[in-house]
């Protein structure tokens, strides 16, 4: 790739049309999403791929050099392509226990998932549905192994 191709590889958080037309009250799409696409359609494969670029150049010029990624999974949204996604099965993923609140707890000892309640699907207040809770785990499982596979091509 040329790195006057970079701009081309634009950050979008969502590659599917539906995704990116599903908006909440805070303008924020769908908390997960998985496409049938390659691995630089979403934020981290861009990265990797103008990572590279920038790496290889560097090593050609001989002199010490210092290069950071900056990698954004596995935060909300939890997007990869659809080959990690893959990678786990939902009916295999259990909730803990104490994924709800139990009744005996004040609210104060759990976490209000605020960046999370601001996507599209998610309810602003209250439980989670098993089924919904069950979903941004098997995305963050996803956006691990994404993740991993970035790093990967990274030598």
């Amino acid at each position: 790739m040329e790195r006057n191709l970079a701009s081309k590889y634009e950050r979008s958080s969502y590659a599917l049309k539906e995704s990116t037309n599903l908006k909440s009250e805070d303008n924020r799409g769908p908390a997960y999403e998985f496409a049938e696409d390659a691995d630089f359609v979403y934020s981290d494969g861009k990265i990797v791929n103008i990572g590279i670029y920038d790496l290889n150049k560097l090593k050609k010029a001989g002199e010490p050099f210092f290069l950071a990624f900056g990698f954004m999974k596995p935060h909300l949204p939890f997007n990869t392509p659809t080959k990690y996604w893959n990678m786990y099965d939902e009916n295999t993923i259990d909730l803990s226990e104490s994924y709800l609140q139990p009744k005996s707890i004040s609210s104060i000892a759990f976490h209000n998932s605020g960046e999370l309640r601001v996507y599209y699907g998610i309810p602003k207040k209250g439980d989670l549905s098993k089924e919904i809770a069950i979903k941004i785990i098997h995305g963050c499982y996803a956006c691990v192994s994404y993740l991993d596979a970035q790093i990967g091509c990274v030598r």
